[in-house]
């Protein structure tokens, strides 16, 4: 819960105040706390994508997708799959061009 709070400081579920380090940590210790469902929740909301893409984190975002998926194990979650195939196709793109977030998720 304290890494959570911290990737959202203002509990406006923006995530536009959130620290690198917090934003990093959070996948790891939800899954260390057996929080996939969260996890879930997170990965597949665009405002954590936008504030990854913010702070030049999209690699770190593209290894908790991995991170959830080997959790998963057996039973991912296919809008969590979704998410990464999207950033994965998108993230060189992303990378240059922040802005165009919302336009390639729409596509």
């Amino acid at each position: 819960a304290h890494w959570y709070k911290l990737s959202d400081p203002d509990g406006s579920r923006t995530f536009q105040k959130s620290e690198a380090e917090a934003l990093t940590a959070v996948p790891f210790h939800l899954v260390q706390s057996g929080h996939l469902d969260i996890l879930a929740s997170f990965l597949t909301d665009l405002k954590v994508i936008g504030a990854h893409l913010h702070l030049g984190l999209l690699r770190n975002l593209s290894e908790a997708y991995t991170l959830y998926a080997t959790a998963a194990g057996s039973e991912p979650n296919e809008a969590v799959n979704l998410f990464s195939d999207f950033l994965q196709r998108n993230i060189v793109l992303l990378s240059q061009n922040p802005l165009l977030l919302l336009q390639q998720a729409a596509n």
